[in-house]
């Protein structure tokens, strides 16, 4: 009997080791994340992760004629929902003023965020700061290369390829001057120098007076995409192959609070234009 115990633990902790992570996406147009797409959940599925988009709602008119099934404050069963999760990515693919509440500050599992609309402190007090400039570039100038999430990312002279060459994309970073409180500033847009990656890795205050959080948070600006951008290209796949790293390298460490490689490196094989 003890020995069929033991047995049945070990295959039970074997089974746990194989599971891969599990990722929630929220977003605006979640049909643009579901297999085959090419988009964001393609690529970290194409990781090995396990991933969900939101499930989304009707709504007649949007991209997708779907909405998130998320607007609003959080009830108590959406966050048991999301808490559920290794990690949360919420895209930038959203309208903010849909989701202007502070039940999300409330989650306890990790968080990506994508859209530095909702950080603003009109929103979820994030940053004290009501701005969300966009900066159109192809590179990112880097202000701590010896953060985790630069693992095996290429930096010249202080800056990385963020988006293909020739392909610059609309990127809205965080206005703070380089100072994110009580987080980190790890990259800034190439030319207005606003904070395009950004950690808060201690539980506490985002900035006195601010939003709390109780987990990681990773701030990585996301490209938004509703739809076709009239090229015949959705614009996820100009992500160069060190944007793609990098984005690789912030969620392991959203999720894990280091990055050791455990999802592998990969190039855009995956990309279905």
């Amino acid at each position: 009997m003890k020995k069929s115990l033991l047995v049945l633990l070990c295959l039970m902790v074997v089974v746990a080791s194989l599971q891969a992570q599990s990722i929630f996406i929220v977003t605006d147009a979640p049909d643009l994340e579901e297999p085959g797409m090419g988009n964001l959940g393609d690529f970290l599925r194409d990781l090995g992760y396990s991933v969900t988009p939101d499930p989304g709602i009707e709504a007649i008119g949007d991209p997708g004629d779907n909405d998130s099934a998320f607007h609003g404050p959080l009830s108590a069963e959406q966050q048991a929902l999301l808490n559920s999760f290794d990690l949360v990515i919420f895209h930038r693919s959203t309208n903010s003023g849909d989701f202007n509440n502070l039940t999300w500050n409330e989650l306890t599992v990790p968080l990506l965020n994508g859209s530095s609309y909702v950080a603003r402190n009109s929103r979820w007090l994030w940053v004290n700061n009501a701005n969300s400039p966009t900066d159109n570039c192809e590179f990112l100038e880097v202000a701590d290369d010896s953060h985790p999430i630069f693992t095996g990312v290429t930096i010249e002279d202080g800056f990385v390829r963020l988006f293909d060459e020739g392909v610059p994309q609309d990127v809205n970073g965080l206005e703070v001057a380089g100072d994110l409180a009580n987080g980190t500033v790890l990259a800034e847009t190439e030319f207005l120098l606003h904070t395009a990656i950004g950690v808060w890795d201690q539980p506490g205050e985002f900035y006195p007076g601010g939003g709390t959080h109780t987990n990681r948070i990773v701030f990585f600006a996301l490209s938004r995409y509703f739809e076709d951008d009239g090229s015949g290209a959705i614009a996820f796949e100009h992500y160069s192959e060190e944007g793609l790293k990098l984005l690789a390298n912030s969620v392991e460490f959203a999720i894990y609070g280091d990055v050791q490689g455990r999802t592998p490196t990969k190039i855009k094989t995956w990309n279905l234009y």
